[in-house]
């Protein structure tokens, strides 16, 4: 792992200043202190991508260079010539005449933003394919504020294009807090869809910065990001006062910073070993990202965008009971790449037309499609698409915007809505209930218990829907259609008309006053834990395939998040999607493999994210499918008892805020 306390600008060696030196490797820095001979250096922030000015610069000792701080690459308008030669390279036909256009409500609208982009890109192509050649690793920081805004066009199209060769964002989420540190996962998977197709590494700033920050969600956005992906963290600036050389810094008092400091460091000279050269495991559950949907809506992380808003929600609702998660883009499900998942959400007003013949496949072959007011009524030409229309069975819908939005809440015409600002002081404006009990296997006890649910809140859009040949599984309060299913083959397509992720944010938020405090207990650092665990296994859960169980009559640990017991039956419906199974709700894990290298034996590892807000005395962690290992240690409890079965792993231990699993095969 490379870890540093601060690469903002090139790190050099400085005589007069060793009591720095001292207390960098006290702290841990394995980057930039004591390096000699090995690439260490960022250069913020060349915009110049010429090779004459590549070739003046010293490249011996420069492993990263950034492109920029908190922006994204530039697009670059195209010659009609240009355009047109584009279009004929992607196969794009068009009725009429062909022109470039700023026209938003223009059908080449969408094409034209997408050849700037990928026009504008070409120059930073070119330049990181060199400098990757001399070892130089590029990207530009990604600001998350204050949307948390991932998008196909720059988490994906930028990397899978080789513009940049390192995703990178950061974690100032005390700033403008999201719902809570966990949202770090989401940037980072965001950023892990995009490192895909090159195997790219992924940097995160990750700052201790103190007043400001916590010790305790210091540690969790660590731990969090690397079981991500992340496989360099910088700290930006992790010195005292007096020697910082920007406004963040950490006090030099605040000791309880410093220690997390040092101990996140150290830890990660334990477990890189099981991750620096391993990968996420990937999920069997998505969250779908499109171009088209990025560019009509324009959205961005100053605007309205109430989708990336739903898809986040219910992120962490997957994430809350265990379930992982990945990001694909309409290219993937085209490309076919949706054979590997079971379930696929969908957050968009407006999908590629043959992204949605895909996905009408795709559901037809088994799989599991759940949009969420939204669902690609709209194509790529900014027109009605009638292929959506059958994918839901729906013969028409319209999406409406709370009238008193603005008013009430935003205050101004298209701003972002905040989770923990606006959330929990916002009136619904209208409630749903819907059932889907006959998901339940005749004859079993399910663990998710009813599949039905009422007076769920309409929050900020509502989609009237009208069923052509769909069944509607749920209405609103005046009796028509919210929610609807067809079957398509082995496959369902789900739409709610409505966004009942913000519903389940919204039950776990208490009304306080949004802050900037550096404690805990601030509301900017406050971690919900309330939520509504029915509603959760609803949008969850009841959409993840399963199997029945012959068993005892109580549930084995992680097969029954809500706490009931199977009422005598003997059997009872577990969810195969969940490759860790932990006793306590809130614990987020994902599994990091490496395969046998230089002699050593395949190992995993299982980082462990206490989301709780509390200690955990004993956590009772298994994982399925694995029936034997070599060795099982934590990375602060040492050597473990693991319990073997035919079948799964179980071992025991207290988590207090991260701690990761470190197996061998």
């Amino acid at each position: 792992m490379g870890v540093d306390e601060g690469t903002a600008k090139r790190p050099t060696r400085r005589a007069d200043r060793p009591h720095v030196d001292r207390l960098a490797l006290a702290l841990g820095d394995n980057t930039a202190v004591a390096q000699e001979g090995k690439k260490r250096g960022l250069a913020a922030h060349w915009r110049d991508t010429s090779r004459d000015f590549i070739n003046k610069q010293k490249l011996d000792d420069l492993y990263i260079v950034s492109y920029g701080d908190e922006i994204h690459l530039p697009a670059a308008v195209p010659s009609e010539q240009e355009f047109a030669a584009w279009l004929r390279a992607k196969g794009v036909k068009i009725d009429g005449p062909v022109k470039y256009t700023t026209d938003r409500n223009h059908p080449l609208y969408y094409y034209s933003v997408l050849c700037g982009m990928e026009n504008g890109a070409k120059p930073f192509v070119s330049a990181s394919a060199y400098l990757k050649g001399k070892g130089v690793l590029t990207g530009a920081n990604y600001a998350p504020h204050a949307n948390y805004l991932v998008t196909e066009m720059h988490y994906v199209r930028a990397f899978k294009l080789g513009a940049m060769t390192m995703p990178w964002s950061e974690d100032y989420v005390w700033q403008v807090p999201d719902l809570s540190v966990q949202v770090v996962g989401y940037l980072t998977s965001g950023l892990r869809a995009g490192a895909k197709y090159r195997n790219m590494p992924i940097m995160m700033y990750v700052m201790p910065h103190s007043p400001g920050n916590t010790p305790r969600d210091f540690r969790l956005s660590f731990y969090t990001t690397i079981a991500h992906g992340t496989k360099i963290i910088n700290y930006f600036c992790a010195s005292p006062l007096a020697v910082g050389t920007t406004e963040n810094y950490i006090a030099t008092d605040d000791l309880d910073m410093w220690r997390a400091v040092h101990d996140c460091t150290h830890e990660a000279g334990i477990f890189e070993d099981y991750v620096l050269d391993g990968k996420v495991r990937q999920a069997q559950v998505g969250l779908l990202l499109s171009s088209v949907d990025d560019i009509m809506t324009g959205a961005s992380n100053s605007t309205l965008a109430m989708h990336n808003n739903e898809r986040k929600a219910i992120y962490y609702a997957l994430r809350h009971g265990q379930v992982p998660v990945d990001f694909l883009s309409e290219d993937d499900v085209i490309a076919g790449l949706a054979r590997d998942y079971r379930v696929i959400y969908v957050a968009q007003q407006w999908l590629h037309s043959t992204a949605v013949e895909a996905l009408t496949k795709w559901v037809g072959d088994g799989g599991t499609l759940v949009a969420l007011c939204g669902g690609g009524f709209f194509n790529e030409l900014n027109k009605p698409n009638p292929k959506a229309n059958q994918l839901y069975g729906a013969a028409s819908q319209q999406i409406k915007t709370d009238p008193q939005l603005v008013g009430k809440y935003l205050l101004e015409p298209n701003k972002p809505f905040l989770t923990k600002q606006d959330l929990p002081l916002y009136e619904p404006i209208d409630s749903v209930s819907w059932s889907l009990d006959e998901a339940t296997p005749p004859g079993v006890m399910d663990y998710r218990g009813p599949k039905r649910i009422g007076d769920v809140p309409v929050i900020v859009w509502k989609q009237s829907l009208q069923p052509s040949d769909a069944a509607v599984l749920g209405t609103y309060r005046d009796g028509s259609p919210a929610v609807l299913v067809k079957a398509h083959g082995k496959g369902k397509a789900y739409l709610f008309g409505f966004l009942p992720g913000q519903a389940y944010l919204k039950s776990g938020l208490p009304i306080l006053p949004p802050d900037r405090g550096s404690t805990n207990a601030a509301f900017g650092h406050y971690l919900p834990t309330t939520m509504d665990v029915n509603l959760r296994m609803r949008l969850t859960d009841d959409f993840l395939p399963g199997h029945v169980v012959d068993g005892t009559t109580t549930l084995s640990a992680g097969e029954n998040p809500a706490g009931q017991e199977n009422g005598g039956g003997g059997k009872h419906w577990t969810c195969e999607l969940k490759p860790v199974q932990c006793s306590a709700d809130l614990v987020e894990t994902t599994c990091i493999d490496t395969p046998p290298l230089h002699g050593k034996p395949a190992r995993l590892a299982i980082p462990l994210m206490n989301y709780s807000g509390k200690p955990i005395e004993k956590l009772t962690v298994k994982i399925p499918g694995l029936a034997k290992a070599k060795s099982v240690r934590s990375v602060e409890r040492g050597t473990l008892a693991p319990v073997f079965t035919s079948d799964a792993m179980t071992v025991a231990l207290p988590l207090d805020v991260a701690d990761m699993l470190l197996i061998d095969r």
